[in-house]
């Protein structure tokens, strides 16, 4: 029995099982007239549906009634369940979990968390507080954790000597991953303004592909000092170069809070989705705080040290809060490998007419024309993109019947090299392709 460990951050639950991602979901959910659509289905399209987004399912886990129920969800339970329900489809092996849960979740709801996992086709194993898990491999001494996640970031204060011990939790509410972007996309549609004159705030669609460019725009700007985002409209395209030194102005407010707030005594330990911000660690250092960057492993390994610790015969499930420190400490040497993935290799491009488009975080839109867009629009039917070394398709429209390899397919679906996309009352067709460096 292969236990595998669920990190509930919102920005992106992950399911980690042997060492391997087995899915990766944000705690984002879309309600449809007919469906609830979560992830990074939901991710892409919740500037076309704002009013029908949910974002604080997981930070806000409770039964309070929605102001306007549907027959989908009565509250945030429900849409949590939903997506425990749709990690367990995509991660199709997985029954026995433990979960790494932030500090900042009440008595209240880890006692629901633990229930509507019990309701699930997961078979819950234990609760262990994510920090305490990620500094299970520090050496003796004090430590902040510092984590992300949607709407807040959170600060834990430990004491590392023969144990783990949680000391303290801070939470920063309204400085999470959506905050950031909020920032980002507002000075980046300031600068569409000036370069192109063309706001990309007027519409949904272009202020969606905006919102949809961002992590790219981000990844880039961790190694350049400047880049450029593009964006298509009607036929047209614009530009807006980006500097990274100006954007980094604009997140300082932000930024501010954080080091504000992590207790400069302290080594800080920060963890990759903080630290892959533009210069957010620098800006640590220029704060006088000694940081060093967590090992994306660090979770999940001390969970699975929890479940190696445990008992024989012990089935209490409780809140975790304090583990065995580690005999041999591995941070300090500032390890930043990653997990791995499947060692089933990824599509990098898709073939459409003898021409090969690169896919990449940001989607790319297909139609039954045989068109591919960046935008998105009336007539786009799915769309494509990379996360992290998984590509998958989203469907863009309810009424679509698409095909992979012939076979009609049912929301989302993972792509492999070789897999060809159709659609029904069309012969174009779209061949997913991987090329070598």
């Amino acid at each position: 029995m292969d236990i595998a460990v669920i990190e509930l951050n919102d920005s992106e639950v992950t399911v980690v099982q042997s060492g391997h991602v087995v899915a990766r979901s944000p705690g984002i959910a879309v309600i449809k007239e007919d469906r609830i659509e979560l992830g990074q289905a939901a991710l892409q399209s919740t500037h076309m549906d704002p009013r029908n987004t949910f974002s604080r399912f997981w930070s806000n886990l409770n039964q309070d009634g929605f102001k306007h129920s549907t027959k989908l969800a009565r509250h945030n339970a429900d849409l949590a369940y939903a997506h425990l329900l749709s990690l367990h489809e995509m991660a199709a092996e997985v029954d026995h979990v433990v979960f790494a849960v932030p500090g900042s979740f009440t008595t209240v709801q880890l006692s629901l968390l633990l229930g509507l996992a019990q309701a699930s086709p997961f078979s819950p194993g234990g609760l262990v507080d994510s920090a305490v898990a990620a500094t299970a491999a520090a050496g003796a001494g004090s430590y902040n954790h510092l984590d992300i996640h949607l709407h807040q970031t959170v600060i834990t204060s430990l004491e590392v000597s023969g144990s783990v011990d949680r000391v303290a939790v801070k939470v920063v509410d309204d400085v999470g991953l959506l905050d950031i972007q909020d920032k980002c996309v507002n000075h980046i549609a300031d600068l569409f303004i000036r370069q192109s004159r063309f706001d990309p705030l007027h519409h949904a669609s272009t202020e969606q592909a905006l919102c949809n460019s961002l992590a790219q725009c981000l990844q880039e700007l961790r190694d350049k000092t400047d880049t450029q985002v593009e964006i298509g409209f009607e036929n047209a395209r614009y530009q807006a170069r980006v500097n990274r030194e100006r954007l980094v102005e604009a997140l300082r407010p932000l930024y501010n809070r954080i080091s504000a707030a992590a207790d400069p005594a302290r080594v800080s330990l920060v963890n990759g989705r903080l630290a892959g911000l533009p210069v957010f660690t620098e800006h640590l250092a220029a704060a006088g705080i000694e940081a060093e960057v967590l090992d994306e492993r660090a979770v999940f390994a001390g969970c699975m040290g929890y479940v190696s610790g445990r008992k024989t015969g012990e089935e209490e499930i409780y809140f975790v809060t304090q583990l065995r420190a580690a005999t041999e400490p591995a941070i300090g040497s500032a390890v930043t490998a990653s997990l791995e993935q499947k060692p089933e290799e990824a599509p990098t491009h898709v073939l459409v007419d003898a021409e090969a488009h690169p896919l990449g975080q940001t989607p790319l839109y297909l139609s039954a024309q045989g068109a591919l867009s960046a935008a998105g629009g009336e007539e786009s039917l799915c769309s494509l993109s990379l996360n992290g070394a998984a590509a998958t398709l989203f469907p863009a429209d309810a009424e679509a019947v698409i095909f992979i390899n012939g076979q009609a397919v049912d929301g989302n679906a993972g792509l492999r090299p070789g897999d060809v996309i159709s659609f029904a009352n069309s012969d174009r067709e779209f061949t997913l392709i991987r090329v070598l460096a």
